[in-house]
């Protein structure tokens, strides 16, 4: 971990101390000492990399929408984190090639598959850029669910919720694991969904963990 990061993996304990009633943690042991992984996680909150952050003990390097570094304090913060910006709305190929670069040097990539919070807590679609990722790069692909977050912070009083807050961690997988044809242009959508099936396995009913289309078939 580099300094300023291992500063938040602390701070973001803290933080959860403060914030959550309490935090359940399960299957880290799925996260490889070395070498290359991708994180992929639902979204509900601008606060979810705090869990990875606090309770991951190798560093992630998260791509991060490209609005956030717009010169303002969370640019400061998410800059000393070492993530790096995405631009939404199409496939940024100079995000791709800096992901890559991260798992080439054996590092931990993290990435938010749906490109957007979700507003109903649901999983949703996934964006055609981290099967891109996955094919190119080969590294496993590590699934990760969370729940709670979407209550720590809230717009209406109380502005804090305490809530339980639950990060689960699932086994790694390749994406030939889901997809046993090459990926095309035609099936990259599928393949998405796929991977997004995969974090949902690991989601409660009340999150949509049981009613992904595609749940059936990972």
């Amino acid at each position: 971990m580099s300094r300023f990061y291992r500063f938040y993996h602390y701070l973001a304990k803290v933080l959860f101390w403060i914030f959550t009633r309490r935090i359940i943690v399960r299957g880290v042991e799925h996260i490889p000492r070395h070498g290359p992984a991708i994180l992929i996680s639902n979204h509900l909150s601008y606060s979810d990399p705090a869990t990875i952050i606090g309770y991951i003990d190798r560093q992630v390097y998260f791509m991060t929408k490209s609005e956030m570094f717009n010169g303002g304090f969370m640019d400061w913060v998410i800059t000393r984190a070492e993530a790096f910006p995405v631009r939404r709305g199409g496939v940024d190929r100079e995000a791709i090639r800096h992901a890559l670069s991260v798992l080439e040097r054996g590092d931990l990539l993290g990435i938010y598959p749906e490109g957007t919070r979700s507003i109903d807590h649901h999983v949703h679609s996934a964006r055609a850029g981290v099967v891109l990722i996955a094919r190119q790069s080969a590294a496993p692909i590590i699934p990760v669910a969370i729940t709670g977050m979407e209550h720590v912070f809230r717009r209406e009083f109380p502005w804090v919720g305490r809530p339980v807050v639950t990060l689960t961690v699932g086994a790694p997988f390749r994406l030939s694991e889901v997809m046993s044809e090459p990926i095309t242009s035609a099936n990259r959508a599928e393949a998405a969904e796929r991977l997004m099936g995969r974090i949902a396995a690991l989601l409660p009913p009340d999150y949509g963990g049981h009613a992904h289309p595609l749940l059936s078939q990972v």
